[in-house]
């Protein structure tokens, strides 16, 4: 990461509801771990998300709205997996609603139904430390309360 990622994120990271999952994101991208955003955001909140700094961590923002798909739909992962290329096995997709989560887990991707940056973290970890390492990672709407809306 670069000293402008750095500094984009430090006022959300410093005060920010999410700032430790934030450094978790932030941890992960400087290890080389290519993150993804998949959310249901319509335009106008997509286009705002793509102007926050933290944005940058993620190499692929993925939104129903231009995708034409929306979550729990199974056909919203088979894309969001074709672009970021991945088999599911490789991929944690994270989301704060078990729906979506468990529509995800049916295609083979490992999931969180995200609670806590603590609960993230020791996901992380854990499949880190066996053989099913993942070497993509999807957060999706546990981030949705930086978005108004």
């Amino acid at each position: 990461m670069t000293g402008a990622h750095t500094a984009a994120l430090e006022p959300v990271t410093r005060h920010g509801r999410f700032a430790h999952t934030l450094r978790i994101l932030f941890a992960s991208a400087s290890r080389g771990t290519r993150l993804a955003l998949l959310s249901n955001a319509p335009h106008p909140q997509a286009d705002m998300i793509d102007r926050f700094g933290w944005a940058s961590l993620f190499t692929y923002r993925l939104y129903s709205c231009r995708l034409g798909v929306v979550k729990p739909e199974p056909r919203i992962f088979e894309r969001a997996l074709d672009i970021i290329g991945a088999a599911p096995e490789q991929t944690l997709f994270v989301d704060d609603k078990a729906s979506n989560t468990e529509a995800a887990a049916r295609l083979g991707i490992h999931t969180l139904t995200f609670s806590s940056a603590a609960d993230l973290a020791r996901t992380l970890c854990d499949l880190c430390a066996g053989h099913d390492r993942p070497s993509r990672f999807s957060i999706s709407d546990a981030m949705a309360p930086f978005f108004p809306g």
